[in-house]
């Protein structure tokens, strides 16, 4: 679980962690940002109340499944 979180949750950039299973709330102003480099498996997590919720960032290789977004204030799309 990562709560209450004063920036972003997870930033990648060259990583290519795993994230399953995992509740991710309150991160603002970020949220989740996948930059360029190795492939990113995001699956079955709940992100709640980001600010943004998932920035792909150059990265085409993000696998992102499953998953529960509410309450983002950014309603522009991914």
């Amino acid at each position: 679980m990562l709560d209450d979180i004063g920036h972003e949750a997870i930033d990648t950039h060259k990583a290519g962690p795993t994230v399953r299973h995992d509740h991710i709330g309150l991160a603002r102003p970020g949220g989740i940002n996948f930059h360029t480099g190795t492939p990113v498996i995001f699956e079955n997590n709940t992100v709640q109340d980001c600010g943004t919720m998932i920035r792909l960032q150059g990265n085409p290789w993000a696998r992102i499944q499953g998953n529960t977004f509410q309450g983002s204030e950014n309603t522009a799309g991914p």
